[in-house]
């Protein structure tokens, strides 16, 4: 059983955030133990400029919680989920989870405030679970095929009347449902929260070819039947004949038999054919347009559907390629498949030539800070910096103390510099560079260097230590996982107040507090292959993985699902990957060169 699911969301408010999340895991264990999940969130209590941000976070937490532990029955992760990520908010920040997850035919819901959850069932309504404040409550029941339920926040419930809640859920169609609903709750008051969704259950169906031969059974009954009742009044009327003449007409009963059997075959096998491509041609049409409602819904079952559409189209292919309905068919997936794929061939810009800044200059890491780019160039020994806004290019420092310089961090304009030394800081453009941090670690382990709000994480091949910001510089190395993790294949780090740890296997780690989180992903064509380099910070919403071997850029939601890839030959020759979201761009560095990747 699945679910078509129609969201109701209104924009960020003065009054804080809501917004919907779902999720459907790929077949397997996950999907088996924890099925689809439809959550929705609102925060009160929190400025719209930080709502944002915590909002995202939550959905995460709460994507993370419920999927992570597997052991226990769904209803409990869901309530455990909500408590867990409840309990993780500061004072004063109100939140309202209403929360459902579909597992074979059973539904489990749980509600921590005012939500409500409403089931339509054949002809009638009912309020199946309402939210009793900051204590979660929860319930479970069986669903049917044709169900149709609203989730929706304490504010949509008041803003939008009965009557037409009753009238929209009876439409039976989850879409139809909310565009009836969603003009009235767009029309509620400024400071209102109003959030819903739209859902309704659907059996799995896959219709079968009727490729019977009983009609071409009665037209051969009715063939020989005739060609006996025609034996009979030739041997009735020519008694008196010769054997001879007996013998011809028997030889051309014989013949016309054969001939019979033969155009009632080809008939049986035209019509079998002419079904089959009818068949077809319906499911293609089904896919189509299941697929195309569930883009913007779900785009990871929306690209398994239409895939699974363009392989019907192939089959089809072969039995009547010709055909006019199935070309216009094959165009319309066609259409639609790169919404899905998202999969992008590019052709980068030149963003900047760093021979501009000095000779022979290039660019081995680089570093984001305040709309600028930092650059280290270990083979001069020079740290340049490149305004993204303005192309303004400048020279920040040089000399022998960057020698042996491994990794380039930022918080604008302070810069500095992982050198075999330590931590050298150069306070501002052009001015001394400065020890901050002495060597106390093993520098052929060292693989990568952040700042952070301020402190230091040294990424190595054994762990992650963090030099916590003094009045001074920084203070003493401290281990900041919580337990050991092996290291021993990791390439590359990125920091977004969360650590997310690149291995060359493509598998990507993250950890909170020091502790590991769960996270995976999901949608991804095929696997990493010995990818280079993550990247995101607090100022992007994604994920960005170098994927060098496959000559590729992908994308990833922080919570584990694919958004797109960007392709190009040349990202074999890149070495180092920055991005802008605001700037709309992906950043790749090769030698001398910048290229610019239009975010589409």
């Amino acid at each position: 059983m699945t679910l078509r699911i129609a969201k109701i969301v209104t924009t960020l408010t003065e009054n804080g955030w809501s917004q919907i999340h779902t999720f459907c895991p790929e077949p397997g264990e996950k999907f088996n133990r924890r099925g689809h999940l439809l959550a929705l969130l609102s925060l009160k209590g929190i400025g719209h400029q930080q709502a944002s941000e915590l909002g995202r976070e939550v959905i995460f937490r709460l994507h993370e919680e419920y999927y992570g532990e597997l052991n226990i029955s769904p209803l409990i992760g869901l309530k455990k989920a909500i408590s867990k990520v409840a309990g993780e908010l500061g004072d004063g920040v109100k939140l309202t989870v209403v929360a459902i997850a579909l597992v074979d035919k059973i539904l489990y819901l749980a509600i921590l405030g005012r939500g409500r959850v409403v089931l339509a069932r054949q002809g009638k309504l009912a309020v199946i679970l309402a939210g009793q404040g900051q204590s979660i409550v929860t319930a479970s029941g069986h669903l049917q095929d044709e169900d149709i339920f609203l989730i929706g926040t304490k504010d949509f419930f008041q803003s939008v009347p009965e009557k037409i809640i009753q009238t929209a859920l009876l439409t039976g169609s989850a879409d139809e449902a909310a565009a009836m609903l969603a003009p009235i709750a767009h029309e509620a008051s400024d400071q209102a929260l109003v959030a819903a969704a739209v859902a309704k259950t659907e059996e799995e169906f896959s219709p079968k070819p009727n490729l019977s031969k009983s009609g071409g059974k009665e037209n051969w009954k009715k063939k020989l039947s005739k060609i006996i009742r025609l034996k009979t009044q030739l041997e009735s009327r020519h008694q008196e004949k010769s054997k001879k003449t007996l013998l011809t007409v028997g030889l051309t009963l014989l013949l016309i038999l054969a001939v019979s059997v033969f155009l009632g075959k080809q008939q049986r096998n035209r019509l079998a054919k002419k079904q089959k491509m009818t068949v077809l041609l319906a499911q293609i049409d089904d896919k189509e347009k299941e697929g195309k409602s569930l883009i913007k819904l779900d785009p990871i079952q929306a690209k398994k559907i239409l895939l699974e559409a363009q392989d019907l189209i192939k089959e089809a292919e072969k039995e009547n390629n010709s055909n006019k309905n199935l070309a216009r068919a094959k165009e319309k997936i066609a259409l639609l498949l790169p919404q899905v794929l998202r999969e992008h061939q590019v052709k980068p810009t030149v963003f900047f030539d760093l021979g501009l800044i000095k000779d022979g200059a290039e660019a081995d890491e680089a570093a984001l800070s305040s709309g600028n780019l930092l650059i280290l160039d270990k083979k001069k020994a020079v740290v340049y910096s490149l305004s993204l806004a303005e192309r303004k290019s400048a020279i920040i420092g040089g000399g022998d103390q960057l020698k042996d310089s491994l990794q380039i961090t930022a918080s604008w304009p302070q810069t500095f510099v992982l050198t075999k030394q330590g931590l050298l800081k150069i306070p501002s453009p052009a001015a001394a560079a400065s020890l901050v941090i002495k060597a106390d670690w093993d520098y052929h382990s060292t693989v990568s260097g952040q700042l952070f709000a301020g402190n230091f994480y040294l990424l190595t091949k054994k762990t992650i230590w963090r030099y916590a910001a003094a009045q001074t510089g920084f203070g003493s190395k401290k281990n900041w996982l919580q337990s050991p993790v092996d290291f021993s294949q990791v390439v590359s780090m990125a920091i977004d107040g969360s650590i997310w740890i690149l291995k060359s296997d493509g598998q990507v780690l993250k950890f909170i507090r020091g502790r590991p989180a769960a996270f995976g992903i999901a949608g991804l064509d095929k696997p990493f292959d010995h990818p280079q380099a993550i990247f995101t910070d607090g100022d992007q919403k994604n994920l960005y993985i170098l994927d060098q071997n496959n000559a590729r850029i992908v994308v990833l939601a922080k919570s584990g699902e694919y958004q797109a890839q960007y392709e190009w030959p040349g990202i074999k020759q890149t070495n180092a990957l920055i991005v802008s979201e605001k700037e709309n761009k992906i950043y790749l560095f090769n030698k001398n060169k910048i290229y610019a990747i239009e975010i589409e």
